[in-house]
């Protein structure tokens, strides 16, 4: 199944998905349906430690000493490697003899960032060159480019994923990867916050990486370029609590750019489209009208204006709602039994939903599945609520 944001979920035909208040199995899904992200955070992993090999024939007194765990400088290093910097090869055997990050010409601060980064970690700052385009950062040393290479920095651009062990890692060393990444890669333009890479199973990746984070996102394809250059993919943050928890948890490194995200996140939309959700045909909220209007009544037992016209939309036929008005609704109504008139709004508001459409739906051979047990009634797969 192919969603409106771009993710691909692949499932056995009975495997269930949540859409308006039911349990619908994938056999029976069809193109057009709602189904559900959450903006509620992932569960990060443990593990940071991993092993490399030196790539050099032997060891000198030069030889750097090479990491073996993740950490912050390494994973922003390596985040910002593969949005902004390659891998130069030797001429004589191949192997990769430098690193080199590319920046702005006002990217001063960046630049002595990242000195000071590998400097920590390979013990070397790097030598600072000015090309005919940009400024660049050349760390040189076969063992430091191999290291780099084995972290799964390495490759063409069109080929870069995000490194494996990353998706068992800490929040604060993913945090740091993204960081780094969307740095490089990422803009924040017309309030919005987004990263563009010819690698579509990088941006795919990154999309794994940010639900764990509760932020949803949705990936837009490039089209073919005429001058025959290679399409272009957009990953863009959607809704305004996501910018929230990006600007508050992930963030860039430039002070520039941190602030162009604050911005944006400031200028936040009550109404806004992505966090709209579609209600079920048998949600009755003129069930709850004389609750909601009890709970907000003022001192002169006036009904405040936002809310008559709210509920004259509905009854004018108004089929959906966004998620900070169902957790308005939740909020006015004093007990469980009225929660309940409107389960679907109680069950979105706990759940943090984000309404995705399915676009697509194909069958494919069969291959073995995990069959997955959790003690809840529903758990979180490739970012969709099954």
């Amino acid at each position: 199944m192919q969603y409106s944001n771009g993710i691909t979920l692949r499932c056995s035909p009975e495997q269930r998905l949540r859409s308006k208040n039911e349990w619908v199995k994938a056999v029976d899904v069809k193109t057009g349906m709602p189904a559900y992200m959450s903006f509620a955070e992932g569960i990060f992993g443990d593990q940071t430690a991993f092993n490399l090999d030196y790539t050099a024939e032997y060891r000198t007194k030069k030889t750097p000493t090479l990491p073996k765990a993740w950490t912050k400088d390494l994973a922003g290093l390596i985040g910002y490697i593969l949005a902004d910097g390659h891998i130069c090869r030797s001429n004589y055997n191949g192997k990769p003899s430098k690193v080199v990050l590319a920046f702005g010409w006002d990217d001063e601060y960046l630049i002595s960032y990242f000195e000071r980064a590998t400097n920590r970690i390979f013990g070397k700052s790097g030598v600072r060159r000015i090309t005919k385009t940009c400024l660049t950062l050349e760390v040189s040393g076969v063992d430091i480019g191999g290291c780099v290479e084995q972290l799964g920095a390495g490759g063409l651009s069109g080929d870069i994923r995000v490194p494996p062990n990353l998706f068992c890692a800490p929040e604060n060393i993913i945090a740091a990867f993204l960081r780094g990444y969307f740095e490089g890669d990422g803009h924040v333009k017309n309030d919005q916050i987004s990263v563009r890479s010819v690698s579509l199973s990088m941006l795919q990746d990154v999309q794994q990486l940010l639900t764990l984070f509760g932020i949803p996102s949705s990936i837009s394809r490039g089209s073919t370029d005429p001058r025959g250059y290679a399409p272009r993919h957009t990953l863009r943050i959607v809704g305004d609590r996501s910018k929230q928890s990006f600007y508050d948890r992930i963030g860039f490194l430039s002070a520039r750019k941190q602030e162009a995200c604050k911005k944006s996140v400031t200028a936040s939309n009550e109404k806004s489209p992505a966090e709209l959700l579609t209600l079920p045909n048998d949600l009755n909220l003129g069930s709850i009208k004389p609750q909601l209007y009890s709970a907000h009544r003022d001192v002169e037992q006036k009904i405040p204006q936002a809310l008559s016209v709210f509920m004259h939309k509905f009854v004018a036929g108004c089929q959906t709602v966004t998620l900070q008005r169902a957790e308005w609704i939740i909020d006015s109504l004093p007990n469980e039994e009225l929660r309940q008139r409107i389960s679907f709004l109680d069950e979105a508001v706990n759940g943090q939903y984000y309404e995705v459409t399915i676009i697509r739906v194909s069958h494919e051979p069969a291959v073995p599945m995990y069959d997955i047990s959790v003690d809840e009634e529903q758990y979180i797969a490739q970012g969709i609520i099954v």
